[in-house]
């Protein structure tokens, strides 16, 4: 996926070793309005004991040695947002380059992701 500003690049089959944060959200958004922009997923989760309940579905890129993934949650219709880049302006333009949603946001604190970053293959 290549965009105006930023060359984004599927991770595949790569294992995340950085330390992740989950930074954001996008919210009421439907599967097929992700799916039109991003394609298949690269990863659908569907044990329940590793999500909240119902499937997620995982969208992993690479962009400037940098991470984003993208996590859907089926049952809530929303996508959180988890990377290892720490600038919210940075994080915004990418996230908005995928053109998925306006109901995009970005947190002023970052949390820890909770599960280990190394553990999310894409």
């Amino acid at each position: 996926m290549k965009n105006k500003k930023y060359e984004l690049m599927k991770l595949k089959g790569t294992s995340v070793e950085s330390a992740m944060w989950h930074v954001g959200f996008i919210y009421e958004i439907e599967q097929a309005e992700i799916e039109s922009q991003l394609g298949l997923p690269h990863v659908i989760e569907s044990d329940s004991s590793r999500t909240f309940g119902g499937e997620e579905l995982w969208w992993g890129y690479e962009i400037d040695k940098a991470i984003v993934l993208l996590r859907f949650c089926v049952s809530y219709k929303e996508i959180h947002i988890h990377s290892n880049i720490r600038n919210k302006k940075i994080l915004f333009e990418i996230v908005s380059s995928f053109n998925i949603s306006n109901n995009i946001e970005i947190f002023d604190v970052y949390y820890p992701t909770n599960q280990k970053a190394r553990d999310t293959k894409c």
